[in-house]
């Protein structure tokens, strides 16, 4: 088993940051480490979405909204 498969099958984000093909496109872009676990933060921090009720989508699409 390489670094990349973990029990979920996705790497942790130190080892996604370490890749330098990641440090390449990062550079490249102008993002930086910082923005990216900023990111993660955030992402973590907020509520998962409704899944029933007022908000979620239909289980299933009629064909004549075709």
């Amino acid at each position: 088993m390489n670094d990349w498969m973990r029990n979920n099958g996705e790497p942790c984000l130190d080892e996604v940051l370490r890749d330098p093909i990641v440090a390449a496109l990062m550079r490249g872009d102008g993002v930086t480490e910082r923005h990216i676990r900023e990111v993660v933060q955030k992402a973590r921090r907020q509520p998962a979405p409704a899944r029933h009720g007022p908000g979620s989508l239909p289980a299933y699409v009629s064909t004549s909204s075709f």
